[in-house]
């Protein structure tokens, strides 16, 4: 490892945020497109988020708009059985609502008759509608037009008034009290539902009885929150209310962990660069370049899977391919021990594990957190005792000062090899010739 290879792993890591980058605003997109298209489309099957207004008394018969008090006393219950559905890139989080209220209406002054007018949600699909008064059916007026139920009633003596109902709705429901000066007088509202993550408006009321585990009338598991007053004056724009659970949409999901990736990616590269530097691995860049391919493979194809089939196995589709790439190149440049153990085990925590996190709404961030925390404290103590001036020699001096601080040992001193004496040659007789003769 030097200067030069650490560089050109930076810049594959930039490259391969900009394209996650690039592939989350495609996916967001494309989600929004499909969301715009199919809210309108389930909203003509099953139904807006429905808001139910309290009726109001009228003590001279006749109109709507004159001046109106809340009845006198409520009962009112209502159950929910909620489901989650999977449409093209969008859960949508629906309900039926069963609706039953009893309201007690007193005589106008002079025992006069009351005039009870109670709208309906407004888009709403409403099915079952039965309002009796004390007992006896009514005959409803002006429903048919615009959903406002009125007629008179309470004359001479209290009159009890049931009006009950089924609907559909998405997301919410909420029951709008009315700000009329008097406030709520025995006031009681039971919501039962057939799910236990009990959440409510931001703008609404907190039940006097806390939520609390209840069956429903079929017997499933469910919960039950009371809101009951004597006599209260609630703030203004303050309503009761349920918030369905839901699930955030596939598309936006799958968004969520492309734009996630670089973080992945980073915490992947710096172990194995890690381990490189402890195992005295051989990775080159361009071997890294290609593993980033690999987990780019895990969002790409999970951003299209999601398309046609359910998150859940899409998810592990995508990963189980991402990850077969990966170890199956890494067998080949480190060793399958290696790429098993080293590679292996930190793409499962950091691209799996990490991604898979964002399925548990509210803990994303902290597992994370606890993953790095991890990861910092194995990093420590695996490059405590590591001599990054060697690691590193061209990194931050030049090559003449690296060797100036760390001079090279002295050459250890060579003895000389004996020579022998060369042979003395024998002195020319009388009868040599030629220039020995000489």
């Amino acid at each position: 490892m030097n200067t030069r290879k650490l560089i050109a792993i930076i810049v594959i890591f930039a490259a391969a945020s900009v394209g996650w980058q690039i592939l989350g605003r495609t996916i967001t997109d494309r989600t929004d497109r499909s969301q715009t298209d199919l809210t309108s489309e389930v909203g003509r099957l099953f139904g807006p988020p429905q808001t139910q207004s309290a009726p109001r008394l009228a003590d001279q018969p006749g109109g709507y708009d004159v001046a109106t008090r809340p009845p006198d006393a409520s009962r009112i219950d209502v159950g929910f059985d909620h489901e989650i559905r999977y449409k093209g890139l969008i859960w949508f989080s629906l309900y039926t609502v069963r609706f039953d209220g009893t309201y007690t209406v007193n005589p106008a002054p002079g025992g006069k008759a009351v005039r009870f007018s109670m709208a309906l949600p407004d888009n709403a699909n409403i099915d079952n509608v039965h309002v009796t008064v004390d007992g006896r059916e009514e005959k409803v007026t002006g429903r048919k037009i615009d959903r406002l139920i009125a007629f008179d009633a309470g004359a001479a003596q209290p009159a009890e008034v049931r009006v009950a109902y089924t609907s559909k709705g998405r997301d919410r429901w909420c029951y709008d009290p009315g700000d009329n000066g008097s406030g709520l007088r025995n006031f009681r509202l039971a919501m039962t539902t057939n799910f236990t993550d009990v959440d409510y408006p931001e703008e609404g009321l907190s039940p006097t009885t806390a939520a609390h585990d209840a069956k429903t009338p079929d017997g499933q598991n469910g919960a039950e929150a009371v809101w009951e007053y004597s006599q209260m004056l609630p703030a203004a724009n303050h309503v009761i209310g349920m918030v369905m659970p839901s699930r955030p949409p596939a598309g936006k999901l799958s968004a969520r962990i492309s734009y996630f990736a670089p973080v992945s990616l980073f915490f992947f590269l710096t172990v194995m660069i890690t381990i490189q530097l402890v195992r005295n691995l051989k990775i080159h860049p361009m071997n890294y370049l290609l593993i980033a391919a690999g987990f780019f493979a895990f969002h790409i194809l999970l951003a299209y899977l999601v398309d046609h089939v359910h998150i859940q196995p899409a998810f592990w589709i995508a990963a189980g391919v991402s990850v077969f790439l990966v170890l199956s190149y890494l067998r080949l440049v480190v060793g399958a021990k290696a790429a098993l153990l080293y590679a292996g085990l930190a793409q499962m925590i950091y691209l799996v594990f990490f991604s898979y996190a964002f399925f548990f709404h509210g803990w994303t961030g902290l597992t994370v957190t606890i993953g790095a925390v991890i990861t910092l404290f194995v990093i420590m103590q695996l490059t405590g005792r590591i001599n990054w001036e060697e690691k590193f020699p061209d990194l931050g001096r030049s090559r003449e000062r690296y060797e100036a601080t760390f001079p090279p040992p002295a050459p250890a001193p060579v003895t000389p090899m004996p020579v022998p004496p060369l042979p003395r040659r024998p002195a020319p007789g009388p009868d040599v010739q030629g220039p020995e003769a000489k």
